[in-house]
């Protein structure tokens, strides 16, 4: 064989095994499946599978045949490895770091919630990043050498591409903190990465709804205001890595006898002091002077009046954030949640988004979807990013 034909065949067979990776990884679990959303011949299907079963990326899975499925041969099933080529997330909280296990797949091994006396510094990262890493996988009885990638999710700002934690309010030593050091401590890993965890947040919310949305802007309303906007070529991530901070933009007329409120950036009046767990508990203090210092703590107390209070005090910085998405990027979806709407996800969908139609630019979004917190979760965000840039370099190691 040529030269030339060599790298051709050698070309064909990569992609093949891109093409079969990605379908399991979308959930294909049987040859007859991987075919259906490939589009490749049976023999090549055969093949392909085969191979992966040999190499250990995949293994046999006992899954029931679908009703459906009729007479004839039954399907042999299969799964990604749950011993190797295993994925781990971390989400880096000031006082706690959470971490995440999954195959290639995106299925949930195991999962851990680290506890941090005293909070995360510069002083202390990397060391508590080599303890939560090695905590899990003791949980989970997995040697580090079968983890092949390691995503963080962060908030703040974040350079992905360089693999830089520029700041964070919530740790307020963070300054220009360098991971690359952290990545010399796993030589062996496949991929390595640092993203914002409104990406994360996204990723784990589409994840685990089985949505598959291209065009949409994801919020995220809690202690602050997240937006991740999406086009089919992914996240927009901005020049430094920084697009989609919404709240951070300033009220320029505050309602009427307010103090000016001082945001975590510095700044004062930027919108998620208002639009915001803090922004409302201060509203709640002032209007019915109910001093709690968290959410769950306040919606337990609340009267119904004084929830409808709450929800009339929060749909305008809604609506203005709302628009502002619409018009600016013009999403087929709009995904809203997080913990500070959460109790009011059915009125959003229900009146908010017919209103928010009704006054944007010519009835953008095409549709909202709202999501619960039980469906997002940073960590396994941050892991399920490893996927897609994993799937070329598997591929490339086998073909």
């Amino acid at each position: 064989m040529s030269e030339k034909k060599f790298i051709r065949h050698q070309q064909m067979k990569n992609n093949t095994l891109e093409e079969v990776l990605r379908a399991i990884s979308d959930g294909a679990t049987c040859k007859r499946e991987v075919q259906s959303k490939t589009g490749l011949s049976w023999g090549k299907v055969s093949e392909t599978v085969n191979l992966l079963l040999d190499r250990q990326i995949i293994h046999s899975a006992n899954i029931d045949e679908p009703a459906s499925a009729g007479a004839g041969r039954r399907s042999s099933f299969f799964e990604f490895s749950r011993t190797d080529f295993l994925c781990m997330g971390m989400e880096l909280q000031r006082r706690q770091i959470i971490t995440v296990l999954t195959t290639m797949g995106g299925s949930l091994i195991g999962h851990n919630i680290m506890p941090l006396t005293p909070g995360l510094n510069t002083g202390n990262l990397r060391d508590n990043v080599l303890v939560a890493f090695n905590t899990l996988l003791e949980q989970c009885k997995i040697p580090r050498e079968k983890v092949i990638a390691l995503s963080f999710s962060l908030t703040g700002a974040v350079d992905s591409f360089n693999k830089i934690w520029l700041r964070s309010s919530h740790i307020p030593d963070i300054q220009d903190y360098d991971f690359n050091t952290i990545a010399a401590d796993f030589p062996y890993l496949q991929y390595f990465s640092i993203e914002h965890d409104i990406q994360a947040r996204a990723r784990s919310v589409l994840s685990n709804e089985e949505w598959n949305d291209e065009n949409f802007v994801f919020m995220h309303v809690g202690s602050g205001v997240g937006m991740a906007i999406h086009n089919q070529g992914g996240f927009l991530y901005g020049s430094r890595g920084l697009a989609g901070e919404i709240g951070h933009i300033p009220v320029m007329n505050p309602p009427l006898k307010t103090k000016p409120r001082v945001c975590s950036c510095g700044q004062h009046n930027c919108l998620e002091t208002f639009l915001s767990d803090h922004g409302l508990l201060a509203f709640a203090r002032e209007e019915f002077s109910l001093d709690v210092n968290d959410l769950p703590t306040l919606f337990s107390s609340a009267t119904e009046v004084q929830m409808e209070t709450f929800y009339q005090y929060l749909h305008p910085w809604l609506l203005q954030v709302g628009i502002t998405a619409a018009n600016l990027f013009d999403p087929v979806t709009l995904i809203m949640g997080g913990e500070l709407i959460e109790p009011w996800l059915d009125r959003l969908e229900s009146k908010f988004y017919p209103e928010l139609q009704h006054v944007s630019w010519i009835g953008s979004p095409g549709q909202l979807k709202t999501y619960r917190m039980t469906s997002c979760n940073s960590a396994f965000g941050a892991s399920v990013n490893a996927i897609e840039p994993l799937i070329p370099q598997l591929a490339a190691t086998l073909s």
